[in-house]
């Protein structure tokens, strides 16, 4: 199985943001699982942002 880095085009500063810097409050934890699955794919370099 080929894996290649997905390149995520957002204008989402504030998703792109959470992704990067980590921590989870109050106002964000109801996308929780949503992001940690994500940062991880990024912190894999499975996944970049533009």
């Amino acid at each position: 199985l080929l894996m290649t880095l997905v390149t995520i085009k957002a204008d989402n500063m504030s998703q792109i943001a959470l992704t990067k810097r980590g921590g989870v409050d109050g106002r964000t934890k109801h996308i929780n699982n949503r992001l940690h699955w994500l940062r991880e794919q990024v912190n894999d370099h499975k996944v970049t942002f533009q």
